[in-house]
């Protein structure tokens, strides 16, 4: 099976993420969908692929997402720029959503105790 190397690069990119302690990532591939699928694949991550100033702006803020994934191919230079501003400048804004994003904590857990080697 071939995986392509944009792949590799966000797999990279997301163990130094968690090996270097960085708080946020920006994923650019060429509709942002392959990073997007790669990136939750790692613990912690809160990957969203974003097209716009709404999807980026929402989610941050609704859903703390550590990391945007973006479109290469469908996202011009200046709307690519707009989207990162608005996703670097939005807070979190808690609340219900603290509610929602522990029980998604609790799902990785589990979900990792289960897939946990035999000792």
């Amino acid at each position: 099976m071939l995986i392509s190397s944009g792949l590799v690069l966000a797999g990279i990119g997301l163990f130094s993420m968690s090996w270097l302690m960085l708080a946020l990532l920006i994923l650019i591939c060429g509709t942002g969908i392959g990073m997007c699928i790669t990136a939750n694949k790692f613990n912690g991550v809160r990957a969203a692929p974003c097209h716009d100033s709404v999807t980026a702006e929402y989610s941050r803020m609704h859903n703390d997402a550590n990391v945007i994934c973006l479109s290469a191919d469908q996202l011009s230079d200046q709307l690519a720029d707009q989207v990162i501003r608005i996703w670097l400048k939005t807070p979190f804004e808690e609340g219900r959503h603290a509610r929602r994003l522990q029980k998604i904590s609790e799902l990785e857990r589990e979900i990792a105790l289960q897939h946990r080697p035999e000792q």
